[in-house]
């Protein structure tokens, strides 16, 4: 397989985006036929930040904090609610500043993936993938984020890191298992057509 890096990246996103056919994939059985962007769904985005290390491409999913309103105790992308008059682009980008201590300048956006509903929480996610040129200084936000981790972006292209997970309420869903950490519901569908992105352009 053809090294990942930053070119091959803009390559990628350069193509058709796969959309719901890619999220599917990674989809929990009771979430397939609720997954459509609504009109009255709060406008929220997450950043796919992507950055080399010792050769390889990494990128920072946080394990959230068991007070937040929504998605608590989840592991995610860093991202949030669009503020009054903000671009996701924008959006993604501060409040990976504010969850993860990396300022805004440091990274530069590459492009978005396909929009992802949530019925269950009202959100419309706005994925944004963004690339930092070394290794960022990580500083978490207690409040917001309870612990992270960095994956490698190569995890995602192997079949052996998809698992069937078992819920605490007995339900079974898709979930990549990243660094031994399962990863799965709006996360995984957008890492899923992320991936489905790079399957088209690697040797």
């Amino acid at each position: 397989m053809k090294g990942l890096d930053k070119n091959l990246i803009q390559r990628a996103l350069q193509n058709p985006l796969p959309g719901k056919v890619a999220h599917l994939t990674m989809a929990p059985p009771w979430r397939r036929n609720e997954l459509e962007p609504k009109a009255h769904y709060r406008p929220s985005a997450v950043l796919i930040m992507l950055y080399p290390d010792s050769g390889n491409l990494f990128f920072p999913l946080i394990h959230r904090s068991g007070h937040l309103n929504h998605h608590a105790n989840q592991i995610g992308l860093p991202g949030g609610a669009l503020e009054l008059d903000e671009t996701a682009e924008h959006a993604a980008l501060r409040e990976t500043e504010e969850e993860l201590g990396i300022s805004q300048n440091e990274i530069c956006v590459m492009g978005r993936l396909s929009s992802l509903g949530l019925s269950s929480s009202g959100y419309t996610i706005q994925p944004v993938v963004g690339f930092c040129e070394q290794v960022p200084s990580f500083e978490p936000n207690p409040q917001e984020v309870d612990s992270w981790f960095a994956a490698p972006l190569t995890d995602l292209l192997y079949k052996n890191h998809i698992i069937d997970y078992r819920l605490e309420d007995g339900r079974h869903t898709p979930a990549y298992l990243l660094l031994g950490k399962p990863v799965w519901g709006a996360t995984a569908m957008i890492l899923a057509e992320f991936a489905a992105l790079l399957e088209q352009v690697k040797l």
